[in-house]
């Protein structure tokens, strides 16, 4: 878990949720309830404490909702009810609710979340189906009749615009001359079954069009043994198959880029515990990816690099995206990795519920600074030895000259070269001490 110092994060959680969070005794008696359970029922939180959990329970669901918190305590488990709840918009309106007693606690936790609108999606999905049906019974999908050799008896109007025939084209000639030739053989199979008394549903075969396009074609038939006729029902599914057909391209592509990418993926939980991690940890850290699932990553960093984990995981909570800094983890043969992560916030994602990380291995990268480190700090050794042991020569020749002067040297050649070598002393030790001033100035820029 996240240790968060001078932070109680299950305090926090349970006030900003903006679920109906609250504690009662085992008589519903609500102990305390947080802003969002006290602004959806229109309630102060001075107030709540002297409401009981069943108070805003709808009548007709106090019966089912007081059996539920029996059985709570009862069973001393989480259990889930969906009931009506009065809120701050006068009516009951759904909602979800779980519950738990806590543990060597004579308390109820209670967390509900208002399912209004999924409710009402719920009925506009049910509403929908019953529309469909009626209008898929209606003839929007073909609708025929065959006779005991599969010759069309009867059709409806749909045939023309799913395989281009009117239907007094087909009617008298046999199925089979319709169906491409490479799936005749399991129709016919498929045929005598149904005259078996075994029912066909979504039974796939391609149809020939008019046109010559091949369409997919989705059978439901049942056989009538006393008119000795097959019913059926065709549905074209031939763009969704071309849909399942590049679903399953575009996961095969996802698939071989995970695997054989050199990255590492992996989905951590809200709880810092791993849930997925891509195969390529085998090539990057030597273990398998099972060998992660279950923990989390504090179970692999380095010890030193725990805080850096610590800060990860405080700043996800705040950021979408988030650049993990070079961190070090233990591979399969007990040697430290330099990794360096972003980690993405998508607990609001249903299919990830949690933080996707990509990882890339920098060690190499690492060790190669480490190296240019190590060498930059020998070159400013050597250059403050060199430096100070140049000085030493340097400075006796300038004092020897200081002894010598023009007046005790008459030859004026030798005047001037001495001059000359008093200038290119001082040259030589000014240029030492700029050397020895930038070292010095690194030192303390590092």
């Amino acid at each position: 878990m996240i240790n968060v110092s001078d932070f109680n994060l299950t305090d926090y959680l349970f006030n900003v949720s903006k679920n109906f969070n609250c504690l009662a005794d085992e008589n519903g008696n609500i102990m305390v309830a947080n802003q969002a359970f006290c602004d959806g029922v229109s309630i102060s939180k001075f107030e709540s404490t002297s409401k009981n959990f069943l108070d805003f329970v709808h009548a007709d669901d106090k019966q089912g909702a007081f059996s539920w918190m029996n059985k709570i305590v009862a069973l001393n488990a989480r259990t889930d009810i969906e009931i009506r709840y009065l809120t701050n918009s006068g009516k009951s309106e759904w909602m979800a609710w779980s519950a738990i007693k806590l543990p060597d606690q004579d308390m109820l936790y209670f967390s509900g979340r208002n399912i209004k609108n999924l409710k009402a999606r719920e009925e506009k999905l049910n509403t929908f189906l019953n529309d469909y049906q009626k209008i898929f019974d209606s003839s929007l999908d073909v609708i025929c009749s065959m006779d005991a050799d599969g010759n069309y008896i009867r059709l409806n109007n749909a045939v023309q615009k799913m395989w281009g025939y009117k239907p007094d084209e087909l009617l008298g000639n046999n199925y089979l001359n319709y169906i491409h030739p490479d799936d005749r053989a399991m129709s016919m199979a498929a045929t005598e079954k149904i005259k078996e008394g075994e029912s066909l549903t979504n039974f796939e075969n391609r149809f020939i069009h008019k046109s010559g396009e091949v369409r997919y074609i989705a059978w439901s038939a049942v056989w009538s043994e006393s008119d000795q006729i097959i019913f059926s029902v065709a549905r074209d599914i031939t763009e969704l198959k071309k849909q399942q057909n590049a679903a399953v391209m575009h996961e095969r592509r996802l698939e071989s880029l995970v695997q054989s990418g050199s990255d590492l993926i992996a989905i951590i939980s809200k709880d810092g515990v791993y849930t997925y991690i891509s195969p390529s940890v085998k090539t990057t850290l030597g273990k398998q990816p099972e060998d992660y699932i279950g923990k989390t990553p504090y179970d692999f960093v380095h010890p030193d690099d725990v805080h850096i984990i610590d800060k990860a995981f405080e700043d996800i909570l705040t950021n979408q995206k988030i650049d993990v800094l070079g961190h070090r983890y233990q591979d399969a043969g007990g040697n430290w990795r330099w990794l360096q992560t972003v980690a993405t916030n998508c607990l609001d994602d249903p299919a990830i519920n949690g933080y996707i990380c990509n990882t890339t291995d920098i060690t190499l990268l690492k060790e190669r600074e480490l190296r240019i480190i190590e060498q930059n700090e020998k070159l400013k050794q050597i250059a403050q030895i060199n430096s100070h042991e140049l000085r030493k020569p340097v400075a006796s020749i300038l004092g020897v000259m200081q002894l010598m002067n023009e007046e005790s040297i008459k030859d004026e050649l030798n005047i001037t070269i001495l001059g000359h070598l008093k200038t290119l002393t001082e040259e030589l030790d000014e240029i030492i001490k700029r050397i020895i001033q930038n070292t010095h100035d690194d030192e303390a820029k590092g």
